[in-house]
């Protein structure tokens, strides 16, 4: 089977397009043949990466991406079937053969944009029939808003590349971390708190962050003893670092966005052979899970958080930390994604 996968996701300096790589390689492991459209560029790869610009214009990204896609059109209709990312809906029109709608997830922003944005998205799910989902309350909402049958909503949850991202060696303090958008509406802010108590009660903690958004630059000027911070690393440099810490932060709020995510660092921390920490919603839970995620009210966070940590030592923290590296590997790889979205194409 042909695939065109049509992206607005920055390839090679977008942590979120990794979500297209490793399913469209994935695919291609299958037998199937990807073409990729988006803006970036990746030097290896088992697909097609077709570069895309995408302009400087914040909020005019995807219509660009839409206006290089029509010279490409003749290309991307000799497919078997295309996967079109929500926000590139007004392609729509010109595809001629059958196509899967893509939602990682609605609108995250919080500006001037947003509202314009969610328009966009309800106006992609009632252009479609067939679309995807990152998780079952993200599947339910679409149908909520949208009147999409759930039938045809394909559940395809992040995944992880276990080769890359392992368990490495840990041992010394507890060493805490955070990776992903720092935006102060992603809770971000609460995370030193947690440091501060830790070494108020004694504990030998620090905190690693890693990430860029609006709350960098708070981040980087507070002076407390253990946090080091730094913008975004690249993919290899990040799964170095995750395999020598302990416990991963989910501090996104009970919001709309995150109750129905699927979170790509959560599978990232698990198979990195972490524990995770956050604030309890269905974006976070995982069905069946052990101890090592343990998920408090987002009032008590910080408190509850910080009293579970104190309280670990390195040898229940290393059975916990086997634990969630196993479950990784037996259920969040990406060829387990992969074969739910050639399932659905194929029904």
């Amino acid at each position: 089977m042909k695939v065109s996968w049509l992206s607005g996701r920055v390839l090679g300096n977008d942590l979120c397009g990794t979500t297209q790589t490793s399913i469209a390689e994935e695919l291609c492991k299958l037998g199937h043949t990807v073409n990729l459209y988006s803006p970036g560029q990746i030097e290896t790869s088992q697909f097609r990466h077709i570069q895309i610009p995408r302009g400087s214009i914040k909020g005019l990204h995807s219509s660009t991406v839409v206006r290089s896609l029509r010279s490409k059109i003749k290309d991307i209709n000799s497919s078997d079937h295309v996967l079109i990312d929500w926000r590139l809906h007004a392609i729509t029109p010109l595809i001629t053969v059958p196509w899967t709608l893509i939602d990682r997830g609605p609108p995250a922003d919080r500006n001037f944009l947003s509202w314009f944005q969610w328009i966009q998205w309800k106006r992609a799910w009632k252009k479609t029939t067939y679309g995807t989902a990152v998780s079952q309350a993200h599947a339910e909402f679409i149908n909520l808003k949208t009147k999409t049958h759930l039938a045809n909503i394909a559940i395809i949850q992040a995944g992880v590349d276990t080769e890359m991202f392992r368990k490495g060696t840990k041992s010394g303090g507890l060493k805490l971390s955070y990776q992903g958008r720092v935006d102060k509406h992603r809770g971000v802010m609460a995370l030193p708190k947690i440091l501060e108590i830790l070494n108020e009660k004694g504990v030998d903690a620090s905190l690693h962050i890693h990430g860029d958004g609006n709350a960098l630059i708070a981040l980087q000027k507070l002076d407390i003893p253990n946090l080091h911070v730094t913008s975004t690393v690249s993919s290899s440099t990040l799964a170095e670092k995750l395999s020598n810490y302990d416990v991963g932060f989910l501090p996104m709020p009970e919001s709309n966005v995150w109750k129905l995510a699927s979170p790509l660092k959560r599978s990232e921390y698990l198979a990195s052979g972490m524990i995770i920490c956050g604030i309890d919603h269905t974006g976070h839970r995982i069905q069946d899970s052990g101890d090592w995620i343990q998920l408090f009210s987002q009032q008590r966070f910080i408190v509850d958080c910080s009293e579970w940590l104190a309280g670990l030592d390195r040898e229940s923290l290393q059975k916990l930390q086997d634990s969630s590296r196993h479950y990784a590997v037996e259920n969040l790889l990406w060829s387990s994604s992969a074969k739910v979205l050639v399932q659905s194409i194929s029904s």
